[in-house]
């Protein structure tokens, strides 16, 4: 009895660094090499936490052919730790405010190579999207008259 419980007890820290080791690596970068050793099949996933993250700028544009938009835009990673590159979720707005396309864009989407950014980083981010997406969506609109961007993670 003293036996299982001295057991639990002392697994209830490991259980707890286990579900953290995201955090813990982004946090103290050393353990990588420490923890690749211990479990070298194991896979190294960063830290996806959105509170250190923040849009600098963006801006959406037609390109010169028509047809098409260009959406550019600045990430910056606040945080003093390694953060994961978050998804961008993209809603195209008409007259009225309503919603007429809605895209989540993953980071390879936005012509980024990096699934994480060191504390303090930014990374400069774009794609080019045609709205025929959007013809079917609501009424047929043909240009939104606006737009907002989020940050997530799935």
């Amino acid at each position: 009895m003293v036996l299982s419980a001295t057991l639990l007890t002392m697994a209830l820290p490991l259980q707890w660094a286990w579900t953290e080791r995201a955090a813990l690596r982004a946090q103290w970068p050393g353990l990588d090499a420490w923890a690749s050793r211990l479990c070298p099949r194991c896979e190294a996933s960063p830290w996806a936490r959105l509170d250190g993250w923040s849009v600098g700028a963006s801006s959406l544009q037609p390109t010169p052919q028509g047809g098409a938009f260009q959406l550019k835009l600045t990430l910056h990673n606040r945080s003093g730790t390694r953060l994961a590159v978050p998804w961008v979720d993209l809603r195209l707005m008409d007259g009225q405010g309503q919603v007429v396309l809605r895209k989540a864009l993953s980071p390879q989407d936005l012509g980024s190579e990096r699934d994480r950014l060191d504390g303090g980083g930014q990374l400069a981010l774009q794609t080019t999207f045609r709205l025929k997406d959007a013809a079917g969506a609501r009424g047929g609109a043909s240009a939104p008259s606006g737009y907002e961007v989020g940050l997530f993670h799935p």
